[in-house]
């Protein structure tokens, strides 16, 4: 176990995005920081692995791009984004399907609904469900 400094001024438990952020506002008002990671390297539930060649993702690797906040932490520009439809590529049985919301992505309604992931009738009610969802009063 590595020693933590005889006087530091706060500590972050955590070198996600969140204990990231907070070690640099930390850090820019002149004090002194640690960040502490159980993990064997940074980005929390947000990384990407490296195995056997291939890029696997951690984690919900979703930026919402709307918060103001976000463009005073992160250099957007450096980061290089790329747009992607939603879905997920999925493989049963060596047989790859694509699923998507067939309300986001009508073009591929067919495809989702063929997919052989669930039954009919469990899409049936999660497309019920997602209707519902969407049309009710969030207020209430």
């Amino acid at each position: 176990m590595n020693q933590l400094p005889g006087s530091v001024d706060a500590v972050v438990i955590g070198a996600g995005l969140a204990g990231l952020a907070a070690a640099r506002q930390i850090k820019s008002r002149g004090r002194s920081v640690i960040v502490i990671e159980a993990q064997d390297g940074v980005g929390g539930r947000v990384r990407t692995d490296k195995v056997d060649g291939f890029l696997l993702d951690r984690g919900f690797q979703v930026l919402l791009t709307a918060y103001p906040e976000l463009e005073t932490q992160i250099d957007m520009a450096a980061l290089d984004l790329k747009m992607f439809s939603s879905g997920a590529l999925v493989i049963r049985n060596g047989r790859a399907s694509v699923v998507t919301d067939p309300f986001r992505e009508p073009r591929r309604a067919v495809a989702t609904v063929l997919a052989p992931i669930g039954s009919l009738t469990d899409k049936l009610r999660i497309a019920a469900l997602r209707w519902r969802v969407m049309h009710s009063d969030a207020t209430k």
